[in-house]
């Protein structure tokens, strides 16, 4: 750590290229243009990241207290590990109820955990767990709500439905019933008439049984 420390010191930030000018994002991005100065390592202008800017093979990698992490997964690979001169990290993969097994081994075992708060990670993971528990019930609440209330709404939409055929049933009988009785009465009116006329009919055939119908009481001998 001696010989990192000064080496820190001597590093540069690389920024990329017109990020005082222009909005862009400062973060290093290679330069790409045909006659860029920084490109072709023109002297006077701003320097690219070279390999002499790394740090030595022996200390790359290393955490401020000079171990090695290294990504676990299993309690095997807990096992293994060397915690005077390596630190874990568990990996992204895994699930809550490994993590904790992994926690509670390297406890035992002494080993340090990086990327995790030893002490407290099994209190914060009963919180989060209570958290989503309770969310979870509440959107469950929120469903059934929501499921009764369309229920209502169609079972609503169906009696106003039903309501509507029974109307247009009532309407459509009542309708015919009007119709015959209009087609009755003009049945009736009809009727006289047409017996007339055949009457007429017969007398047209045998005239003097007509006259003898017409002549009045009062003249007959």
């Amino acid at each position: 750590m001696r010989i990192k420390s000064p080496i820190r010191k001597k590093r540069i930030t690389f920024l990329r290229r017109n990020s005082n000018k222009k909005t862009f994002n400062k973060k290093w991005r290679s330069p790409k243009g045909i006659h860029n100065k920084r490109r072709l390592h023109k002297q006077g202008h701003q320097k690219r990241p070279v390999i002499g800017f790394g740090s030595p093979s022996e200390l790359k990698y290393l955490t401020k207290e000079g171990l090695l992490p290294i990504i676990i997964s299993n309690i095997k690979d807990l096992k293994k590990m060397d915690s005077s001169k390596e630190v874990a990290l568990l990996s992204k993969k895994l699930g809550i109820k490994k993590k904790i097994m992994l926690v509670e081994e390297a406890k035992k075992l002494g080993i340090e955990i990086v990327n995790v708060d030893m002490k407290n990670f099994a209190e914060e993971v009963k919180k989060e767990l209570q958290e989503k528990k309770k969310e979870a019930k509440k959107k469950e609440e929120k469903k059934k709500k929501s499921q009764k209330e369309s229920l209502k709404k169609a079972e609503e939409k169906e009696k106003e439905k039903k309501k509507e055929t029974e109307k247009t049933e009532e309407e459509a009988e009542e309708e015919k019933k009007e119709k015959q009785k209009e087609e009755i009465d003009l049945i009736k009116k009809e009727r006289p008439i047409k017996q007339n006329d055949q009457i007429h009919q017969k007398h047209m055939k045998n005239p003097g049984r007509a006259k003898e119908m017409i002549v009045p009481e009062g003249n007959k001998q």
